[in-house]
């Protein structure tokens, strides 16, 4: 169940060419030719500029490209949930601060395994900076220092004020493709509870 559109426009903006990703989805190039044409008719605009049998996406294509991911994640994981035994079975490997260790990730985990039994965790409380060998590190926003590839997680609230008295981070590591879905599986989870 996806836009198959969207999975054309995603494996063209990857592999920068409309043959190479004919090949890879198995259609022929007029076809992907025809579903880019489809969705830069209904933008109102080009998504790759076309130079000599190489394609270059454009800004609008940048942008668009974000979205296109994400929905295409979306729809994996709605599949997921929806078809039974979809989920292959795995480990998250979590490494947390103090914080997240003791009082948030126990509940999340616990809420998200009575949706995805297949999916075990391995709960580790660590110090920032050896989160190395964790698929996910939750990390406060006093070890995040600044580093724009982390992904906001959760804030952690005193009783009766709204502010966040503590920010946190998620940093992941490269995983294999059942792991790494399960863990964009488990982060929308979190930001959804």
């Amino acid at each position: 169940m996806t836009d198959f559109r969207l999975k054309v426009f995603e494996s063209v903006a990857r592999l920068g060419s409309f043959t190479k990703a004919a090949r890879e989805l198995g259609i022929t190039q007029p076809a992907v030719s025809g579903h880019i044409s489809e969705l830069e008719k209904n933008i109102g605009d080009l998504l790759f500029e076309r130079k000599a049998g190489r394609v270059a996406i454009t800004l609008k294509g940048e942008l668009m490209l974000g979205y296109a991911r994400k929905i295409l994640s979306l729809y994996e994981i709605m599949a997921a949930d929806i078809v039974p035994g979809a989920v292959e079975e795995c480990t998250i490997r979590v490494c947390a601060c103090p914080l997240a260790y003791k009082f948030i990730l126990p509940e999340l985990i616990r809420k998200y395994q009575t949706l995805r039994p297949s999916v075990h965790f391995s709960l580790v409380e660590r110090d920032a900076g050896r989160e190395q060998e964790c698929d996910i590190a939750i990390v406060t926003e006093a070890d995040a220092s600044g580093n724009p590839s982390l992904i906001p997680f959760a804030d952690f609230c005193l009783k009766d004020n709204p502010l966040p008295f503590v920010r946190m981070y998620a940093r992941l590591s490269p995983a294999s493709p059942s792991v790494a879905s399960a863990i964009d599986h488990f982060l929308l989870f979190c930001k959804s509870v």
